[in-house]
């Protein structure tokens, strides 16, 4: 998985007209439209890597058209390389760097805190597993809990220290889980299982219906695709529609979140390969 399929956005290659084309599955509505409302006479595009990176930063800084003017989020990020050794007989060079990223945004208006990680390798073919934590303070989960919220177990958590002579470490761990509960997690994922430039490289290598020359990198569609793969994946158009649109969507969080490490706060634990992109939204749980 790439950022970028050649720093494009949108890749329209599986629309209608492309190379000569009639219609194909690509041209379908958004869903609860009807075709004379909002559907486009040629189909519409897949949105890229790239394409998904800047809906992402969008979404995190308060700008996405949803917001509806609400106030941005406050914003902090943290980025650092990790040396990886270069197993190559005559490359001049032996280590070349993997980029690990966090974009945190806050939005106290929305009562939103959203993480962007990256675990970035140049070699879009390297699958390296890593584990991250990110701490989330106690003042992050306060405003994620709101002021009602958090008098309630603030006076929970003065009755069991009551009751516990002083407060034990169960209890205060048994408080630190609780505030943790009252959050909910949800998660979009851009990597090589959701990508669906990467699932079609994948089905167009293994079909032997890619262009050569472009090895095994990914690219947009119409540049990875031999005339028999293009007339293939137009025929699959509404399913890859489905697929992608699915990428844009935030889903069940697959990581968990425990008691952090300071009074208070939380962990979020997760694992993602290189290269990969997930962005993290918290907030309050729903009664």
């Amino acid at each position: 998985m790439k950022c970028g399929t050649g720093g494009e956005s949108l890749d329209n290659s599986l629309n209608r007209g492309v190379r000569g084309r009639g219609g194909n599955a690509s041209q379908t509505c958004i869903p609860g439209t009807t075709w004379k409302q909002d559907c486009r006479q040629f189909g519409y595009p897949l949105v890229s890597p790239h394409g998904w990176l800047l809906t992402a930063l969008l979404d995190l800084t308060g700008s996405a058209p949803q917001n509806d003017g609400e106030d941005a989020a406050v914003l902090s990020e943290f980025v650092a390389d990790i040396p990886v050794p270069l197993a190559h007989p005559t490359h001049e060079l032996k280590t070349y760097n993997h980029t690990v990223g966090v974009v945190k945004g806050i939005n106290q208006a929305r009562q939103q805190l959203t993480y962007l990680v990256l675990n970035y390798s140049p070699d879009s073919t390297e699958h390296i597993n890593r584990s991250f934590q990110l701490e989330v303070s106690a003042a992050d989960v306060s405003m994620l809990l709101g002021p009602q919220k958090q008098r309630q177990q603030q006076q929970q958590q003065q009755q069991a220290n009551s009751s516990a002579e002083g407060g034990s470490p169960t209890t205060s761990h048994n408080n630190a889980a609780a505030r943790c509960t009252g959050l909910v997690v949800t998660q979009q994922a851009m990597n090589r299982t959701t990508s669906v430039h990467d699932l079609i490289e994948t089905k167009l290598f293994e079909t032997h219906n890619k262009v050569a020359e472009e090895l095994r990198s990914v690219d947009s569609i119409a540049n990875m695709a031999t005339a028999n793969g293009l007339e293939m994946l137009t025929l699959e158009g509404e399913e890859w529609m489905a697929r992608n649109r699915q990428s844009l969507r935030f889903g069940d969080y697959d990581g968990a979140l425990l008691p952090g490490s300071s009074d208070g706060g939380c962990t979020l634990e997760l694992a993602l390969e290189t290269p990969a992109m997930l962005l993290l939204r918290l907030e309050k749980a729903m009664p």
